[in-house]
């Protein structure tokens, strides 16, 4: 089927006439086919950027990439309040109690306290052999005064006592001392002087005349003391006494003899 339009023109001159019309008649016919696609066009500008879309859902999260390289040192910190140490109590806890040590400080002081189990009673030991008695022994011990009497040169003993008392083994008398028993004596001599001129004054003890070199007493200042000890072995009735030397430098002196008397067993 087809469509007829009719068209009316009109006919004119260069100049404008119109010299006559006429009337066009037309016909759409059938459809021929969709020719073929003709060349694209150059590409058009880029339009405007339309509105931002709503966010996505978060996707799964990768691989963990490689570490990276070491940072820049940080800066040095302040110092620090440096921490005390100090014991305080210990105790003895009973043999089954724990051992432990608490601190009775408190922030940077700390105090700790111990508490310690003693040891349980161990056992009886079996019985040791029985002692050899020591061949010498202690007898007795002898106690003397003696002064200076000027112009004398042994001193000369005053006040004495001996235990045990009433013992006889060592007397005291004028200027002599008497052993009365053979054995071993200690003799422990001390003074205290004053000299009445600079100079240097010595006691010495003599056993029966014969002067014992250890036993010099040296008094070498104005006024002081000095003492000395031997140990010799007497005979019974064997005489000690206490020689002076350079006696006129000498104003005053007392002297304390301590005379040990030991007996030998073996």
């Amino acid at each position: 089927m087809t469509k007829e339009f009719l068209r009316t023109y009109l006919s004119c001159c260069r100049d404008g006439t119109v010299h006559g019309c006429f009337t066009v008649i037309s016909y759409t016919g059938i459809q021929g086919p969709t020719g073929p696609q003709g060349v694209t066009g150059p590409r058009g500008n880029t339009g405007a950027t339309g509105a931002t879309g709503s966010t996505g859902a978060t996707g799964a999260t990768g691989m963990t990439g490689p570490a990276g390289s070491d940072g820049a040192a940080g800066a040095t910190g302040a110092t620090g309040t440096a921490d005390s140490l100090a014991v305080g109590n210990t105790t003895t806890a009973e043999p089954e109690e724990y051992a432990a040590v608490t601190d009775s400080g408190s922030g940077n002081s700390h105090v700790l306290d111990f508490v310690i189990p003693r040891g349980a009673t161990g056992a009886t030991g079996p019985k040791g052999e029985d002692g050899i008695s020591p061949p010498v022994s202690g007898e007795c011990i002898f106690s003397a005064e003696g002064t200076y009497a000027s112009g004398n040169e042994y001193v000369q003993f005053g006040t004495s006592q001996i235990f045990p008392a009433g013992s006889s083994v060592v007397t005291a008398s004028g200027t002599e001392i008497k052993l009365g028993n053979s054995g071993v004596y200690l003799i422990d001599v001390r003074s205290l002087y004053s000299l009445s001129a600079s100079g240097m004054v010595n006691a010495t003890v003599e056993l029966n005349g014969v002067v014992q070199p250890p036993s010099t007493l040296v008094m070498g200042q104005m006024s002081g003391s000095a003492s000395g000890f031997i140990l010799i072995n007497a005979n019974a009735d064997d005489i000690l006494k206490i020689k002076l030397d350079n006696i006129a430098d000498l104003a005053n002196a007392t002297f304390y003899v301590v005379i040990t008397g030991y007996s030998v067993t073996g």
